[in-house]
């Protein structure tokens, strides 16, 4: 329940920057977010930052080839344990 409300909530303010600007919205995340990304995409997200490279399902050549047509990856891979 809460997951729906939340993806509701950012498609809403999304689609509002999306309707009344030129930007483009983008998400700041750490940590692993490989399985939300479908949501992410669905919510109308364009640009994710940064890519935490060390952690869990984040390789950055599988997240480019299963979600690169539908999303931007912004920024270098980042590995926060160096």
């Amino acid at each position: 329940m809460g997951a729906i409300f939340l993806k509701l909530a950012a498609r809403y303010w999304v689609d509002y920057v999306h309707t009344h600007s030129r930007m483009k919205t983008f998400l700041h995340s750490c940590g692993s977010i490989y399985r939300l990304l479908p949501d992410l995409i669905d919510a109308g997200y364009d640009i994710i930052n940064p890519v935490q490279t060390n952690c869990v399902e984040m390789n950055p050549a599988r997240l480019k080839r299963e979600f690169g047509a539908s999303i931007t990856f912004w920024g270098g891979g980042c590995d926060t344990n160096q």
